[in-house]
């Protein structure tokens, strides 16, 4: 990524704006102020965009060096993968269906099974399936979150019985979370 001195050399370059201003101070200075975002909203007119009071580095730089900036992530849609969650969705389907009334018989699972899915996520990711709604994490941010997801619950239920067990709580009579 550039930094504001670049972009400003970019900005005087394509003539938008001046070398140095009035008082013969160059403008490429690195402080992007009024004269430096002026010039950058007459190029973005030239754009089609409109224009702006405040910018971030990574909209000047998508900007101004679109040939530096990475192409977009695409899902890959694989044979594959799409077979691997056509799979999981044939076998957690038919389970589902009818359940609201039995909502109960998952208590104490419903944590686990959460984190269950997030590793099918991103199991099924990295096969190449484009899962709507996935989109916001990558497949390692799905694996992760379902691994800390399982683990932590795991924890939290040991150590609750734990401390349950210290204070002389009949631990076999609590109920399950």
């Amino acid at each position: 990524m550039r930094n504001v001195t670049e972009c400003q050399q970019k900005l005087i370059a394509l003539g938008y704006l001046t070398p140095t201003n009035e008082f013969g101070a160059r403008n490429d200075d690195g402080r992007f102020g009024e004269r430096s975002l002026d010039a950058y909203n007459h190029f973005r007119a030239t754009l089609g965009k409109g224009p702006v009071v405040a910018i971030s580095m990574a909209e000047l730089n998508a900007d101004l060096f679109p040939e530096e900036q990475p192409p977009p992530v695409k899902h890959r849609n694989t044979v594959f993968g799409n077979l691997v969650l056509n799979i999981a969705l044939a076998a957690l389907l038919p389970k589902l269906k009818g359940l609201s009334p039995m909502i109960s018989f998952l208590t104490g699972y419903k944590t686990y099974i959460a984190g269950a899915a997030m590793l099918l996520t991103a199991v099924a990711e990295l096969a190449g399936a484009t899962i709507p709604g996935s989109e916001s994490f990558t497949p390692l941010q799905w694996f992760f979150a379902g691994l800390v997801t399982i683990t932590l619950r795991s924890a939290i239920s040991a150590t609750v019985m734990q401390i349950a067990a210290l204070l002389g709580v009949d631990v076999t009579k609590l109920p399950k979370v």
